[in-house]
């Protein structure tokens, strides 16, 4: 890497373990930046407005005992996509091992500014200020007349954490940063954050996810999907598919990746929990995936409906992880071929949705393949009403307990695949049930002459507190006998 001396304003470079202590600076591109070819012609650089902020930051590195300062304007040759594409993937550590880096917030006039301008500062709503502010041990933060503002980890760590998203325990070093999982860290880059181009919205996360991968300028949009797919060859954190369908999802968009990274806008919720245990499927690989030419191939637990079919992710909410409840899925819709379910991510539930814990007895893994595109696109089913066959009828049995909810809508779901789409349920938008936990129970008749099909439904509650109920067990019986119900299942039923 390059390093400026501080004194003599000279460049050096440094390889391998021969890197002296240094400063790093961190800010916002101004326009009238000083360049590697213009340092290469003193007279040219110092008539240069950028000129100033890199003598500032060498005369604020002797006041701390340290010779050697790096700023990306001038200590990477950019007309070189060799040189660039090391930088970027390199850039990341270079923060990390710095001594200290200065956080140079040029709209902040002097230290004098009120404190809530420095959360509205230019600096927190740039990319690649984040890692900027992740990667250094110590951060200290200095307004346009170089005053000292304060630190991320002492006097600034609640106006930073306000303005990023980023816990405060991330910021003190109480947590590393690697502890937070692909959508926490996701959802700080939706914050607001833009870059120039459009590609490094992916290319400044590189560092964060112990990412490498070559630039591609031109790609677009498809840097973000590039870098997801990387992710995934390497970790198994299955936040990375808890995102929300937003207006801005393109048309026909098929994968469980997300298009951008505002989609993670609202995944700060979720962490990973290892919610469907080994032992609950010994016989079965949960969660193994990887990329093919056909698009995402994975193995996860599928819940059957009557017209699509829920996937089930080991993530669930922050706030239910401790008692562990709650499982997270969305819903696909799709077809079977030879065994594989190929599927599109449906666009509604625009949110993941959770599900209890108990739900898992009802699960089945299977292998899905998320396909790249849909040459005969799939309908996207969203929640709708079912119309009954002949008849419904609804039986409730509850537990009394404190709480109060209506059933908005039911869709019946079905454990096997074998099950036919004659029983059909009318909505129920009426039922008032004075509990907290209890079962539904439904008797559907598909014909006068045919089955009877009895259903124990649970409750389905989306973050954005949208309540749903789906069935997870059926029971069968002859098509003349009247069923007599037992304790077959419970669900949990959660106010919100």
């Amino acid at each position: 890497m390059r390093l400026i001396n501080a004194k003599s304003l000279l460049l050096h470079e440094f390889y391998g373990t021969n890197i002296p202590p240094y400063v790093i600076l961190s800010h916002t591109w101004g326009d009238d930046e000083v360049t590697f070819k213009d340092w290469e012609n003193p007279s040219q650089a110092r008539q240069k407005a950028g000129f100033a902020k890199i003598r500032g930051v060498c005369s604020k590195a002797l006041g701390h005992n340290i010779d050697w300062v790096w700023v990306d304007t001038n200590c990477i040759d950019k007309t070189s996509s060799a040189e660039l594409t090391e930088a970027i993937n390199s850039m990341f550590d270079w923060y990390a091992q710095a001594e200290i880096c200065y956080a140079y917030l040029s709209d902040v006039p002097s230290a004098n500014a009120p404190v809530e301008d420095i959360g509205k500062s230019r600096w927190f709503s740039r990319g690649w200020t984040l890692q900027e502010l992740l990667a250094p041990k110590k951060v200290t933060f200095y307004a346009a007349d170089w005053s000292r503002l304060g630190s991320k980890a002492a006097s600034l760590a609640g106006v930073i954490s306000e303005a990023t998203g980023v816990h405060r325990y991330f910021l003190t070093g109480t947590t590393p940063v690697q502890r937070a999982c692909i959508a926490e860290k996701m959802s700080w880059l939706s914050k607001g954050r833009t870059t120039t181009r459009t590609e490094d919205m992916a290319y400044c996360m590189l560092g964060l996810f112990k990412i490498n991968m070559p630039l591609l300028y031109g790609e677009g949009a498809k840097a973000f999907t590039r870098l997801q797919r990387e992710i995934i060859s390497t970790s198994n954190d299955h936040t990375i598919f808890c995102w929300t369908w937003d207006k801005s999802v393109p048309q026909g968009w098929t994968s469980f990746l997300a298009p951008a990274p505002a989609q993670f806008s609202g995944s700060g919720i979720f962490t990973p929990a290892l919610l469907l245990a080994p032992n609950e499927f010994p016989d079965q690989e949960v969660s193994a995936y990887w990329m093919t030419n056909a698009g995402l191939s994975i193995r996860l637990p599928v819940i059957y409906t009557l017209k699509a079919y829920f996937v089930v992710f080991e993530a669930s909410p922050k706030e239910k992880h401790g008692d562990n409840k709650m499982l997270t899925c969305f819903q696909i819709c799709g077809f079977w071929r030879g065994g594989v379910l190929f599927v599109m991510r449906a666009p509604f539930p625009r949110q993941p949705v959770f599900i209890p814990r108990m739900s898992r007895l009802h699960l089945t893994v299977k292998t899905i393949m998320v396909m790249n595109r849909l040459d005969n696109a799939v309908a996207a089913m969203g929640w709708r009403s079912i119309k009954p066959g002949w008849a419904s009828k609804a039986m409730l049995e509850h537990f009394e307990a404190p709480g109060q909810f209506k059933i908005p809508g039911i869709i019946l779901a079905f454990d096997s695949r074998d099950v036919k789409k004659r029983w059909g349920i009318l909505e129920q938008t009426h039922a008032a049930i004075n509990n907290y936990f209890g079962v539904i129970k439904f008797d559907l008749t598909g014909s006068h002459s045919g089955p009877q099909v009895g259903a124990v439904l649970i409750h389905m509650v989306a973050e954005d507190g949208n309540r749903m109920s789906m069935a997870i067990g059926v029971k069968v019986h002859p098509h003349t006998v009247q069923p007599t119900w037992t304790a077959y299942s419970s669900a949990y039923l959660r106010a919100r």
